[in-house]
């Protein structure tokens, strides 16, 4: 059995929630301590895509770039990337073999899925000789495995919302203060605009930890400069932090969201530069023009059709969606094929996406506990939605898509819908 097929079907958690795991692993391969310096990212939106982006960026700048990030499309190795390029399954399999040589069978055991994973990538970051690692939190920040790591260079939040309750907590402040954890003493934070109790929160843990804060909104003037009819994204940034003008700054996802993202991803390379890094202007501009986000109301044409391919799994993603879908294609409706996890919201996140759908294809994503389409069939009819709706089977028969007379559809409600789609399109 290879590695990727091994730890796919390992536990996601651990009933004993902690640290000790990871860390007793690193500390005995020597890699608690990295000899890289690394950005740690958390959050609830938009940790992934600013991940991918000040990567980009460092990348662009000439350094030997590493960055770890969740989820995976269609094959985990793409969690761990060295210059934007997934590592291939011999280095993958090799790290995974001396992983196994190196631990006794019973520690081995009792590890999770992203603990391994969090592992493997400290290993072949290291074995790699990367200059700078951008690492994304897998759930919360504090217990999160990632959190096992030593000596951060600089710490980021996102966007926090309610998410993962039953693990984080129950109030915005709860779950804040636990992506906040990743917080280390004495290191920069930043902060992406947050609701005002997130916000209080994660200044409140910066404050006890004699970390330097910033405030995106308190650093950032940001407009988008969209151009809807072209279809290119933009933006103009005045930084009071450096007090450079940055105008008409193109950013390849499309969206508000994005935008935002990207507006943190700037504001960090100017405090990665206070700690030493050199990243120039034009390399900013580069990396966020350059960057490449899969899923992300990501549009691939193929045989004269238009595929919107989107992981919205949340309400506010759902929103985000929707909101960028009006912008760039005014009042037109368009046919989803929509599959989702059972633990979503999905009668509030189909009551946003009926505002721009046509008709409905609902269908079962295999192997991640998803909603049987005759269940989000009488979900959607409880909305009193106009349109028609239909079942459809994605793995039995993909290519439904091109015998029907539609020419644009979107993918949505998973990633891993969106990824199985994205492969199958450019196959």
């Amino acid at each position: 059995m290879t590695a990727e097929k091994e730890i796919i079907n390992l536990p996601r958690f651990n009933e004993k929630v902690g640290l000790e795991r990871t860390r007793e692993v690193l500390f005995l391969l020597g890699l608690n301590s990295p000899h890289y310096p690394w950005i740690h990212i958390a959050g609830s939106k938009g940790k992934g895509s600013t991940a991918m982006m000040l990567a980009k960026i460092l990348e662009c700048s000439g350094y030997n770039t590493g960055l770890f990030i969740s989820p995976h499309v269609t094959d985990i190795k793409e969690r761990i990337t060295i210059n934007s390029s997934p590592i291939d399954s011999l280095t993958f399999n090799n790290a995974y073999k001396t992983l196994k040589d190196k631990l006794r069978s019973k520690i081995l055991s009792g590890l999770t899925f992203f603990e391994i994973m969090t592992i493997l990538a400290t290993m072949i970051f290291t074995n790699s000789s990367i200059e700078v690692a951008v690492i994304e939190t897998g759930l919360g920040g504090r217990l999160d495995p990632t959190n096992a790591i030593d000596n951060s260079t600089l710490s980021i939040i996102t966007p926090i919302e309610l998410e993962h309750t039953r693990q984080l907590g129950d109030t915005i402040a709860k779950i804040a203060t636990e992506k906040a954890g990743i917080i280390r003493s004495k290191t920069p934070v930043l902060m992406s605009n947050q609701e005002l109790g997130a916000a209080g929160a994660i200044q409140e843990i910066a404050i006890k930890k004699s970390s330097k804060f910033y405030s995106l909104e308190q650093l950032a003037i940001t407009k988008r400069n969209a151009d809807f009819n072209s279809g290119v994204e933009s933006f103009t940034l005045n930084s009071s932090l450096s007090g450079k003008l940055y105008k008409n700054v193109i950013v390849n996802p499309r969206g508000a969201h994005q935008v935002n993202n990207a507006a943190v991803s700037v504001i960090a390379s100017e405090l990665l530069n206070k700690e030493g890094f050199i990243i120039s202007d034009k390399c900013i501009r580069e990396g966020l023009k350059k960057v490449s986000i899969p899923c992300r109301f990501e549009s691939i044409i193929k045989n004269n059709k238009q595929f919107i391919l989107d992981g919205a799994h949340t309400v506010k993603s759902a929103m985000f969606t929707v909101q960028t879908f009006k912008e760039f294609y005014k009042s037109k409706k368009v046919p989803i094929i929509y599959g989702s996890k059972k633990n979503k919201n999905v009668k509030e996140i189909l009551s946003i996406l009926s505002n721009i759908a046509s008709e409905f294809f609902f269908t079962e994503i295999p192997g991640i506990g998803s909603f049987n389409p005759e269940v989000l069939l009488s979900i959607l009819n409880d909305l009193n939605f106009s349109g028609a709706s239909y079942f459809i089977d994605i793995n039995n028969n993909p290519e439904f898509v091109f015998k029907n007379n539609n020419n644009q559809f979107m993918l949505t409600g998973s990633i891993i819908l969106a990824g199985y789609y994205r492969t199958y399109l450019l196959s």
